[in-house]
C-alpha cells in the first residue's frame, strides 16, 4: 500500500478474570518464583478453543521433560539431517511465522526440534555448536508463537529452552533472539525492570563485529525501549529508541532485508513506544511518515495498522479504529484473531454511540463476539 495507513484512514473516516502460574526464578537466573499473570485470552472462542488447544499442542511437546517430541522418532539407520537442511527448513517456517500462519509454525516446529536435538547429539565441534544455533531459534520462534497465541506460561518456559542452546551455541543473533523472547516472557509477568536490563545488559554485550551482530543489538534495544515505556519511563524509552535508530544507521548495504532489525522497524516501534506513553498524537504523527509496503513482513505491517487503531481509540474513534483493524486483516487474517486483538475489538463496542457500520460484522468475522 502506497498511502500511509493513517492517511488512508483519516482521509475517509475523520467525519464519521486471570489466573496465576508460579514458575521457579532459577529459570531466568532469578532467586525467588515469579508469579506469572495468565490472562482468560485463547486464540479463538467458543468451542474453537478446543482448536486453540490442539493447535499448541506441539508446542507444549516442546517444553516437555522429553525434548523431543513423541512421534518424530528418527528411523533406524537414517542419518540426521544437516545443519544446512535444517536452518532452511527454520528460514521457511519463519516466512510463515512473518506471513501471520501461526497455525502451520506451530505444525512445522515439533518435527524441526526433534530433528535439530539428533543432529546435536550427533555431531561435535563446530558442527554442534551449530546445531546448537539452530535449535535456539527453533526454541525462540516457538515461544514467540505461543506468546501470540495468548499462552504466555509456555512461552516463558521455550524461551527459557532458547537461551539454554543460545548460550551454548555462541552465536549472538541466537543469543539477542534467546534474551528478546525471555524479556517479553518476564514483561507478560509485569517483570518489567528486570527485563529492560536483561535486554540492554545483553545488547551490551554482543559483539559489533558484523552486520548481524548490529542486527542483535538493534532488536535488544528497540524492545527495552518499548518495555521502559510500558513503565511510563519517557526518558529512557525515547534514549533506547535513538539508539537503536544509531544502530540501524551503521547496517551495511549488503546486509538483505530481514524481519527481526531495519531502520524501518524504528519507527514501528515508536508508534508502540508513544502508545505505551499516552502520546497517540505522536504515535499518528510517526505512522503517516510510514509506508507499510517497505516493511519487511506481514506481521510488521499488521502491527502498525492495529498500533493505529490503539491510537485512533483514544480519541473515542471507533471507525477509524475499525479501518486499521480491515487494514490490518488483509494483510494477516490470523492476526486479528489473535485474543488481544478480538478484545480490542470486542471494546470498541462497547464505545459510547452508535457502532460504526461493518464493526459488528468484523466482530463475529474474527471471534471478538461470540453471541453474534
Amino acid at each position: 500500500m502506497d498511502t500511509p495507513l493513517v492517511e488512508a484512514v483519516a482521509t475517509r473516516w475523520c467525519f464519521a478474570g486471570p489466573r496465576v502460574l508460579e514458575l521457579p526464578g532459577a529459570v531466568f537466573g532469578l532467586e525467588e518464583p515469579i508469579a506469572f499473570k495468565v490472562c482468560a485470552n485463547p486464540l479463538l472462542v467458543g468451542g474453537d478453543s478446543v482448536h486453540r488447544r490442539e493447535l499448541l499442542s506441539g508446542l507444549v511437546a516442546l517444553a516437555s521433560t522429553s525434548l523431543i517430541p513423541t512421534g518424530h522418532a528418527q528411523a533406524a539407520g537414517t542419518e540426521p539431517r544437516t545443519v544446512t537442511a535444517l536452518r532452511a527448513e527454520l528460514v521457511r517456517t519463519r516466512v510463515e511465522f512473518d506471513a501471520c500462519h501461526y497455525q502451520a509454525v506451530a505444525g512445522l516446529l515439533p518435527a524441526l526440534v526433534a530433528d535439530g536435538h539428533r543432529l546435536r547429539d550427533a555431531t561435535a565441534g563446530q558442527m554442534k555448536e551449530r546445531a546448537e544455533s539452530v535449535l535456539a531459534d527453533a526454541y525462540s520462534l516457538a515461544a514467540f508463537t505461543a506468546d501470540k497465541l495468548g499462552d504466555w506460561g509456555l512461552s516463558w518456559v521455550l524461551a527459557d529452552r532458547a537461551r539454554r542452546h543460545a548460550t551454548v551455541s555462541g552465536n549472538p543473533l541466537s543469543v539477542a533472539a534467546a534474551t528478546r523472547e525471555a524479556a517479553v516472557a518476564m514483561r507478560r509477568a509485569q517483570h518489567h525492570g528486570t527485563a529492560a536490563e536483561l535486554l540492554t545488559t545483553t545488547a551490551t554485550s554482543l559483539p559489533a563485529e558484523t552486520g548481524w551482530d548490529l542486527v542483535g543489538q538493534g532488536s535488544l534495544l528497540l524492545t527495552a525501549a518499548y518495555t521502559h515505556a510500558q513503565q511510563g519511563d519517557t526518558g529512557a524509552a525515547h534514549d533506547l529508541a535513538a539508539e537503536a535508530r544509531g544502530v540501524a544507521a551503521r547496517l551495511p548495504a549488503w546486509l538483505p532485508s530481514n524481519p527481526i532489525f531495519t531502520a524501518s522497524q524504528v519507527p514501528v516501534y515508536e508508534i508502540s513506544i508513544h502508545n505505551a506513553l499516552g502520546d497517540p498524537a505522536q504515535a499518528l504523527t510517526v505512522a503517516r511518515g510510514l509506508r507499510l509496503g517497505q516493511l519487511p513482513s506481514a506481521e510488521r505491517r499488521a502491527r502498525v495498522c492495529i498500533d493505529v487503531a490503539r491510537a485512533w481509540h483514544a480519541y473515542g474513534r471507533a471507525e477509524n479504529c475499525l479501518r486499521a483493524l480491515e487494514h490490518a486483516e488483509r494483510y494477516a487474517p490470523e492476526e486479528v484473531r489473535r485474543g488481544q486483538i478480538r478484545q480490542f475489538t470486542l471494546g470498541l463496542l462497547e464505545l459510547p454511540g452508535v457502532a460504526p457500520t461493518g464493526l459488528r460484522v468484523f466482530a463475529a468475522r474474527t471471534g471478538a463476539d461470540a453471541s453474534l
